[in-house]
């Protein structure tokens, strides 16, 4: 709603400058991300108050070195974003992260207990205040600004409520022990942020510096209705998920279980996700952003596919986690920058956003299958376990493609006969489906836990 907004309010290029300003708070939130907040929930002693002191003290200071590092680097970033009007606005938005700072960490803590409804309430209230801010602040100001009105009023927020549905008070301490805990947990994760960013954000780098700001903004528009539904679905499964396989490590079979059911569901979601939206979003983008922000079928489908296999990934991380292995993922993300090469051959060989996305998918893809091939070698399982998914999920990325370019080149039987394709490669997911909806106390749990799961927006 508040990308609808701004761009209806701001058109194209502002809306691009907007997400220089938002990506430059993802590439710095990421730069810094040591996990501390999971730390609370993954290791033995989180639940302690020496833990929950350690991990406000990095946090606060993780906010003001967030805050500093954008004031002092504002102007390089803009100028390789070839934004530099961004600069002075990238200063000010450098509160944001300072806010964030102070934010009170026992809403995740309660997460060992499977109590998400504290981050439900800290996330809802602020979602709500950053909506109606940005879009207050975009109808007075029409500029790109708008959107640091809006993410300052989410921060503020978000750091009160916190605090409000806190049980334990906001305190800092230091622990050595912990200390060094925390850092072996911690820094193979800071270093996977850094490579995360570079490899889910590069599309949006690649496009502002080779296809401008006005491309961007364009591109934005089609990413972000399914985005957020990714992103929401992959907080859904790593939350649910994350407590079931640490409470299963010492009990093979079982942890095998919840693996591959985690795993068999991204498999369902992705597919569902990706033929979803191909079908969906051709006609639905326009409608909702203007005309100004049509995109071809083809564009659409290879977004929703890029997505799609960005959602897979939650499995393989996930149950990494889980054993501890907090190496996987960084491994896993520097063969996700195999796709920034592909996506720069790519916009010479094929051109525009069509070719900037098909080589960001080559790198998900290669990524995604090693991760899953590491991972299983950990477990001890066998590491043909998810061969058969992969080959069908391509399979059906494949006719969705095939089916765009159908529809955009007027070829109405074989864009139908796709259509029909891609359909039934979803019949193998739905004896699963079928399953769950047998299972009724199973569901009530699952949909009693997620009605209090937070939505977290991809802006953090």
């Amino acid at each position: 709603m508040r990308y609808a907004a701004l761009a209806r309010i701001l058109g194209a290029e502002q809306l691009g400058l907007a997400a220089v300003i938002v990506l430059t708070g993802q590439f710095f939130d990421s730069l810094t991300d040591a996990g501390s907040d999971r730390f609370l929930i993954q290791d033995q002693q989180g639940h302690s108050a020496l833990a929950f002191r350690l991990v406000q003290l990095v946090a606060g200071f993780r906010g003001i070195a967030m805050a500093v590092l954008i004031i002092v680097l504002a102007g390089p970033i803009a100028e390789f974003a070839r934004a530099p009007q961004t600069a002075e606005a990238l200063r000010f938005f450098a509160i944001v992260p300072l806010l964030m700072g102070f934010t009170n960490y026992d809403f995740r803590a309660a997460q060992r207990d499977h109590e998400f409804l504290p981050e439900a309430r800290v996330m809802a209230a602020s979602e709500l205040a950053g909506l109606i801010a940005t879009v207050a602040a975009g109808l007075v100001l029409r500029n790109f600004t708008a959107i640091i009105y809006g993410l300052t009023a989410r921060a503020l927020v978000a750091v009160i409520v916190s605090h409000l549905v806190a049980r334990r008070r906001y305190a800092v301490g230091y622990d050595g022990t912990l200390a060094r805990r925390l850092w072996r947990f911690g820094a193979p994760l800071m270093v996977n942020g850094l490579l995360l960013f570079a490899a889910t954000q590069s599309d949006r780098i690649i496009i502002s510096r080779m296809l401008g700001v006005a491309e961007l903004g364009r591109y934005s528009v089609v990413l972000l209705p399914i985005l957020y539904p990714a992103a929401t679905i992959m907080k859904y499964l790593a939350t649910l998920y994350l407590p079931q396989l640490t409470g299963a490590l010492s009990q093979t079979d079982e942890f095998s279980r919840v693996g591959r059911s985690l795993s068999g569901l991204c498999f369902a979601l992705a597919s569902a996700m990706s033929l979803g939206f191909a079908f969906v979003a051709p006609t639905v983008l326009p409608i909702v952003f203007g005309r100004t922000f049509v995109q071809s079928s083809a564009v659409v489908a290879l977004v929703g596919i890029l997505m799609s296999f960005r959602l897979i990934k939650v499995a393989p991380t996930t149950v990494a986690i889980a054993m501890g292995e907090t190496t996987i993922a960084p491994l896993n993300n520097v063969l996700r920058l195999l796709g920034i090469v592909c996506a720069i051959v790519g916009v010479h060989l094929i051109g525009g956003l069509p070719g900037v996305v098909l080589g960001l998918i080559v790198g998900e893809l290669v990524a995604n299958v090693s991760a899953t091939l590491l991972v299983n070698r950990r477990a001890g399982w066998t590491l043909k376990r998810d061969g058969g998914q992969y080959l069908l999920f391509i399979a059906l990325c494949t006719a969705v493609l095939a089916r765009a370019v159908a529809a955009d080149s007027g070829f109405t039987w074989l864009m139908l006969a796709c259509s029909i394709a891609a359909l039934l490669m979803l019949v193998p997911y739905l004896p699963m489906a079928a399953a769950w909806f047998r299972n009724r106390a199973e569901r009530r749990d699952i949909a009693g836990v997620m009605s209090a799961v937070p939505l977290e927006s991809p802006d953090q």
